[in-house]
């Protein structure tokens, strides 16, 4: 299949209308930069191609909620750089972006609020400006660090006390 048919047979099982399934596949190309080569067979595609297919996929009927899990995993730079692009942008018709990453500079420019997540819970949610503001680390990924190590220290001294 090309990308094309890929997005027109997901755009189908959405029950989107045909002569909106053409308007949408025509938007998508042009926002994420895929009009040169959504025609050819897909098995091709690179892992940046690939992946702008699957974000178009997830979009195609306008969801008011988008999730993103590590979307620029494979990524080269200028892939990458339409990602967050494109992510800010569908924020910007308010749309809720959740965005999972490993990536802290990616979080802390394009989150409006972040959560720290460390053995399966949450420890800390804020904006990037508040959390960095409750250690003396200067970026969130130094902060991330320092609030991670200030839960295991927690827990240890918990798990003392329960067994004391």
């Amino acid at each position: 299949m090309t990308g094309r048919e890929n997005l027109q047979f997901f755009a189908e099982l959405n029950d989107l209308a045909k002569p909106k399934i053409a308007e949408r596949i025509a938007a998508l190309s042009h926002e994420l930069g895929i009009g040169d080569w959504i025609d050819l067979p897909a098995a091709g595609y690179s892992t940046g191609m690939k992946q702008k297919i699957v974000i178009a996929r997830a979009v195609l009927h306008e969801p008011m909620v988008l999730m993103l899990d590590e979307a620029s995993n494979g990524l080269d730079v200028l892939a990458r750089r339409a990602l967050l692009e494109f992510a800010t942008r569908y924020r910007a018709l308010g749309k809720l972006v959740i965005y999972s990453t490993h990536i802290m500079s990616e979080a802390e420019s394009l989150c409006d609020r972040a959560a720290i997540l460390h053995m399966g819970r949450v420890i800390a949610c804020d904006t990037a400006a508040a959390l960095r503001a409750q250690t003396p680390a200067g970026t969130l990924e130094e902060t991330f660090f320092a609030l991670t190590r200030a839960a295991e220290s927690h827990d240890v001294s918990a798990q003392k006390q329960v067994t004391a």
